[in-house]
């Protein structure tokens, strides 16, 4: 994933488990992260800068480090005097992995990475139990196949003209993933080709969850 993808402070804050409010603070007293703004002055969070949220969280709240030595280590500046004894191999296993992966499974929305011949390839933990089938099956999937089959025109030009979108609905159809979505769009570059990432809500869902507040 690269910069073009950026996430507000609202939507970082539902992915780490925070309030906007004490990622605020920790901004402000600690340096936690230092995010670019819009010409409006509202935060962009990258996928580099919640990566580096989840580490110093879980040094915090897991591994008992104050919140100032828990940003030094992040930073590479905690004397190895402090630093704890052994690494966690979660930890280990998080950087092997990479940081898109971590985060997009943090995401209670699905979140898709398709190429320009519309093959999923890759996709996070929602949409394979949106599905009903484990994660490594779903690359090679055609994403119109997840379509209602009067949505599948509309669908196609997601990808095939990749270009950043916003809500742009479309009804689902699959097992376990019915009815409408709206998604939002990024075009990414790749050394395989362009690529589209589709961040993808349940409206019907989110409004019952927006009444039932």
């Amino acid at each position: 994933m690269t910069a073009e993808v950026t996430f507000s402070i609202g939507e970082v804050a539902a992915m780490v488990g925070m309030s906007a409010h004490t990622i605020r603070a920790w901004e402000r007293r600690y340096g936690v992260l230092s995010p670019e703004r819009t010409r409006g002055n509202q935060r962009r969070y990258t996928v580099e800068d919640v990566e580096h949220l989840v580490h110093v969280k879980r040094a915090v709240s897991a591994r008992g480090l104050s919140l100032k030595l828990a940003v030094m280590e992040q930073e590479g500046d905690l004397p190895h005097s402090v630093e704890p004894p052994a690494q966690s191999a979660v930890v280990e296993h998080d950087r092997q992995l990479g940081p898109w992966r971590k985060v997009a499974d943090l995401l209670p929305e699905l979140l898709l990475i398709i190429n320009v011949q519309g093959i999923v390839v890759d996709a996070n933990i929602t949409v394979a139990r949106a599905l009903g089938i484990v994660r490594e099956k779903l690359s090679g999937v055609r994403f119109i196949d997840l379509v209602e089959p009067y949505d599948r025109a509309k669908a196609v030009k997601l990808y095939r003209k990749p270009e950043k979108r916003r809500g742009w609905e479309l009804n689902m159809k699959a097992p376990h993933l019915n009815g409408l979505h709206s998604f939002d769009c990024w075009p990414l570059r790749a050394s395989r080709g362009p690529l589209v990432v589709l961040i993808g809500t349940d409206l019907a869902r989110a409004a019952g969850e927006h009444w039932g507040s």
